[in-house]
């Protein structure tokens, strides 16, 4: 019978987790794509529509909208063989599961969503993660999930 701890321990050893920078720069990339991709759909309508449609947009509308787009495209991207988000990949960060798997969409969903709420609500409870050993975030404990550089070893399947 295996006690839970030597998993733990076993488990600590295949992985090189993320460091708080590395992680805190793929996210103001991902910032970045996300802007990107709203000033384009928003120049597109502006040519479409005019200046009046766009500038009729109430603010929170957009900011609502902004939130929902970085929620979507995380745990998409997340869920995917990438196994992060393009500025994940550029970072050479991973997000798996227990084990190094890959995470499925809900749990990627459920991580997203809790990210943005404390992200939003708790900012300060992001820098949990520098006082634990797996530096693991609140939506990473719930999510059951952990941010990696890269396996120790070459062959971690699905």
């Amino acid at each position: 019978m295996y006690n839970i701890n030597m998993i733990q321990d076993a488990e600590e050893d295949l992985f090189t987790y993320a460091d708080f920078m590395r992680r805190v720069f793929a996210y103001l990339f991902d910032v970045l794509v996300i802007i990107m991709f709203a000033l384009s759909v928003g120049i597109v309508a502006y040519y479409n529509q005019g200046a009046d449609y766009v500038e009729g947009f109430p603010r929170e509308l957009i900011y609502f909208s902004f939130i929902i787009a970085m929620i979507l495209y995380s745990a998409v991207l997340n869920a995917s063989s990438l196994r992060g988000t393009l500025g994940k990949f550029l970072f050479k960060i991973y997000v798996v599961g227990e084990g190094g798997k890959s995470i499925g969409f809900l749990r990627s969903l459920l991580r997203e969503i809790l990210k943005m709420a404390t992200l939003h609500l708790l900012a300060p409870l992001l820098l949990f993660m520098l006082a634990r050993k797996r530096r693991q975030n609140l939506h990473d404990i719930i999510a059951k999930t952990f941010v990696i550089r890269k396996p120790r070893f070459s062959d971690v399947k699905d």
